[in-house]
């Protein structure tokens, strides 16, 4: 059922402040609701996030290459 950020924050045993600032964000990705009196509900038994490797490891292996070619380009000649 709904629950007030106090209710949520005593059930948790977490400070208000942090339980608060979770359900903030939660909100605004649209993963929880807020009804009129102002307590909030999640309308979803489980969220299942998938990440795309390819998608990290793309910009990760370009850094990692300009951050080789910066490293060559500073060695000391001798």
């Amino acid at each position: 059922g709904a629950s007030s950020v106090r209710a949520l924050a005593k059930e948790l045993e977490r400070d208000y402040s942090n339980v608060h600032q979770d359900i903030k964000i939660l909100s605004q990705a649209g993963l929880l609701l807020q009804d009129k009196k102002g307590r909030y509900s999640m309308p979803w038994d489980k969220i299942v996030t998938e990440i795309s490797m390819t998608e990290w490891i793309s910009p990760q292996r370009h850094a990692s290459k300009a951050h080789s070619v910066s490293h060559s380009h500073h060695s000391p000649h001798r």
